[in-house]
């Protein structure tokens, strides 16, 4: 697996990943999402198309039931809800102290 390392603005601007956010963007248009929960569903889709395939490339599949494709499956079904506006949002500030 390829290391992960911080990159610089100029850098990261030069990268790929202004790419992959457009593509993201566009494929989730037709939720029309505003800022900032169309940011949030790119990361939200993002981070979990990245450890999917991470555990899949590892073997971290391989030997368990039911079959990753199964998985999948079901992990695009749950993504579909989570990225409708409004849906997941909580309007109270993340609080440490508070467990519930």
């Amino acid at each position: 697996m390829t290391p992960r390392m911080r990159l610089d603005p100029q850098t990261a601007a030069a990268s790929a990943g202004p790419r992959h956010s457009g593509m993201m963007r566009a494929i989730l248009r037709g939720y029309h999402l505003g800022e900032p929960d169309q940011t949030h569903a790119v990361r939200l889709v993002g981070s979990t198309f990245h450890g999917c395939i991470s555990l899949e490339l590892a073997g971290g599949f391989d030997h368990s039931r039911p079959d990753s494709q199964q998985s999948w499956t079901r992990v695009m079904d749950a993504l579909d809800p989570c990225c409708a506006p409004g849906l997941g949002s909580d309007p109270r500030p993340f609080d440490p102290e508070v467990t519930s």
